[in-house]
């Protein structure tokens, strides 16, 4: 009659351990790839309201709704969700105690914002949060190396340098979309960043942080009108999906960097991707054949080609 629970009523308020959410999370991951979106979803709702008090569940809920929205079947229902996924991200940053995981749901609140066209909101969550970094990792790595735990030291210290180096691979879309009015920034960038990744061997560790950055590369050329140079960069696009050890996308290390497995370990989901595999190939196709920016070279033979390529590559990697 009250529309509550004895539960509700005695204050009982169910917890999941850190590692029954990242196999509950591996377990919807597929679950969303195999069956309807609107059956995955009602699964998703009743862990949310059953652990409402679950910080870590709630975040990896609403992490897991954001990575699938495309899914939903229109855009209206896609903003929908991603607008859920942000409420909910804002009940973890303003309730939960750790204080990690309360600076990951403002920065994913940040993310729906902008994905739902309101920049606004994301200036007012996120101006006050700029901050030069401390870098907490350095100086625990010489904390552990002055007590003799060389291995943890190299791991923390390791840890950091990759996280950096990643983050700076990953703006380079965005640096490239900043500077579209300039081409030879642009051009100069590109090279930048391209040089920088050979230099620390991502390749290696992550093939897959190139992908955005050739799509990115492609687009911003359409723009400035060098379509043999979008051609290329998608060349390059489907080319990058040939490398060895690409699929399953997961997070490792390389020669140089090797002690990175307590850093992974430390991570909620580990090595894996938010998503399955099954959607992450879905979408590395339609970024390029339902992508308005290449309506102007659609017709042109090198493009129709590297469609082929790229749908032939995909079927061969899901068999």
């Amino acid at each position: 009659f009250f529309n509550t629970s004895v539960d509700d009523l005695l204050g009982y308020e169910p917890q999941m351990s850190k590692q029954d959410v990242k196999q509950l999370y591996r377990k919807l991951v597929k679950e969303f790839a195999a069956k309807p979106f609107e059956d995955v979803y009602g699964q998703c709702r009743t862990y949310e309201k059953k652990y409402f008090s679950c910080w870590n569940l709630q975040f990896h809920i609403a992490l897991l709704l954001v990575n699938h929205a495309n899914l939903a079947g229109s855009p209206e229902k896609t903003r929908t969700i991603i607008l859920e996924s942000e409420k909910i991200f804002a009940r973890v940053a303003t309730e939960c105690d750790d204080v990690r995981l309360a600076r990951q749901a403002i920065s994913l609140r940040a993310f729906c914002f902008l994905a739902t066209n309101q920049p606004a909101l994301a200036i007012d969550l996120l101006g006050d949060l700029v901050e030069l970094p401390m870098s907490i990792e350095v100086l625990l790595s010489k904390a552990y190396q002055m007590k003799g735990e060389h291995q943890k030291a190299k791991s923390l210290l390791q840890g950091y340098l990759y996280h950096h180096i990643m983050g700076i691979m990953t703006a380079c879309p965005d640096f490239m979309m900043m500077y579209m009015d300039d081409p030879a920034k642009v051009k100069d960038g590109f090279q930048r960043f391209m040089d920088m990744g050979d230099i620390f061997e991502v390749g290696s560790m992550q093939p897959h942080t190139y992908l955005p950055i050739f799509l990115t590369a492609a687009q911003v050329y359409i723009t400035q009108g060098d379509n043999d140079g979008a051609l290329e960069m998608l060349d390059r696009y489907v080319e990058k999906l040939k490398s060895p050890g690409l699929f399953p996308l997961k997070l490792k290390g390389n020669e140089f960097l090797d002690s990175l497995d307590g850093f992974f370990e430390s991570l909620d989901l580990g090595t894996e991707a938010p998503r399955s595999k099954e959607v992450i190939k879905q979408s590395m196709v339609e970024a390029i054949t339902h992508n308005p920016a290449f309506e102007a070279i659609r017709s042109e033979d090198k493009y129709i080609k590297i469609v082929k390529k790229l749908e032939r590559l995909m079927k061969e990697e899901l068999k």
